[in-house]
C-alpha cells in the first residue's frame, strides 16, 4: 500500500508538469496560463498549506526538486507575498522557481547535487521556517541500456535488492513546421502495470500507442519517445510531517528519436 501511495503521488507530479493526459494525441498550446491561478498562499494561515515535494536523482551528478502546494480542500495554491518554498542542499539555500501549468503553479529546482549528504525542504513565511523535512538517504543509482529494433523499445538495467522499479507516463512528441503533437499513455497502477522489477522495459510502439512507427511519424519532421524509469528504496517510505510531504527516487529517462 505504501508503494502505491508513492506512485500515485509521483503520478500527480508527472501530470502537473506534463503536456497532456490520456492515450490520445493532442497539440501543445502556448496559451497564457496566468489566469488559472485563483488561490494564493498569502490568503491562508501558513498551517493550512500542504506542500508535496519530490527529490529525484537523475544522474550520478545531478538531481532535481519539484513540488506543488494545496490547501486543506486539495485546491492548488500559488506561492506569493512573503512565502517561499526553499531547498537546502548541504547548507546551501535556494528558492524553488515557479512555472504555471494547466493544473496550477508548480515549483522546481534543477542542477541540484546528487551527492549531497543532506537535503532539506522548507516552507517559509517572512523568512521564518514554518515547516521542514530532512532527507539523508537515497535509493541506489542504476544505468540503462537502451535500444530500438523492429519497432520494439528494449531497456534493461541491474535491479538492486530492496528496491522497486516502475515507470509513469509514456510520451511521444512529434513536431513539424506548424504543430507539435503530444501523445501520452499512463499505466494502470491498480493492477501493477507500472512495475518493472525484472529490470526490463520491453514494448513495441503498437503495444504502447496502437500504431506503427510509420503511422505515428507520418506528416512530422521529428518524433521523440520518452519515459522515466523510477527506482524507490523499499525502506524509504513517503516522508511527511502532516504539512510537508516528500518522495525520494532515482529517475532515469529513456529518450529515443524515431
Amino acid at each position: 500500500m505504501g508503494h502505491l501511495k508513492k506512485l500515485y503521488y509521483a503520478s500527480v507530479l508527472a501530470l502537473l508538469v506534463g503536456c497532456g493526459g490520456g492515450s490520445g494525441g493532442s497539440s501543445s498550446s502556448s496559451a497564457n496560463l496566468e489566469g488559472i491561478v485563483t488561490r494564493y498562499s498569502s490568503d491562508y494561515a501558513a498551517s493550512d498549506l500542504r506542500v508535496f515535494f519530490a527529490l529525484s536523482v537523475t544522474s550520478p551528478s545531478e538531481a532535481e526538486i519539484e513540488g506543488y502546494v494545496q490547501d486543506s480542500s486539495f485546491n492548488y495554491v500559488a506561492i506569493n507575498g512573503d512565502d517561499q518554498l526553499v531547498a537546502e542542499v548541504d547548507s546551501l539555500n535556494f528558492s524553488l522557481a515557479e512555472t504555471l501549468v494547466e493544473e496550477g503553479a508548480y515549483y522546481y529546482g534543477e542542477d541540484v547535487s546528487a551527492s549531497a549528504s543532506e537535503y532539506i525542504v522548507k516552507l517559509l513565511r517572512g523568512n521564518v521556517v514554518q515547516s521542514s523535512l530532512v532527507v539523508n538517504e537515497l535509493p541506489l543509482p542504476f544505468t540503462l541500456t537502451t535500444s530500438l529494433a523492429g519497432e520494439v523499445i528494449d531497456v534493461s538495467w541491474a535491479p538492486e535488492a530492496g528496491h522497486t522499479y516502475s515507470y509513469e507516463v509514456e510520451t511521444l512528441t512529434c513536431t513539424n513546421s506548424i504543430e507539435t503533437n503530444i501523445r501520452t499513455v499512463s499505466p494502470d497502477i491498480n493492477i501493477g502495470e507500472h512495475l518493472l522489477n525484472s529490470g526490463s522495459y520491453n514494448k513495441s510502439l503498437i503495444e504502447v500507442f496502437g500504431q506503427t512507427q510509420a503511422q505515428l511519424t507520418q506528416g512530422f519532421d521529428n518524433c521523440v519517445f520518452e519515459v522515466d524509469i523510477i527506482a524507490n528504496k523499499d525502506s524509504l517510505l513517503l516522508q511527511t510531517n502532516g504539512q510537508l510531504t516528500i518522495d525520494v527516487v532515482q529517475k532515469r529517462k529513456i529518450k529515443i528519436e524515431l
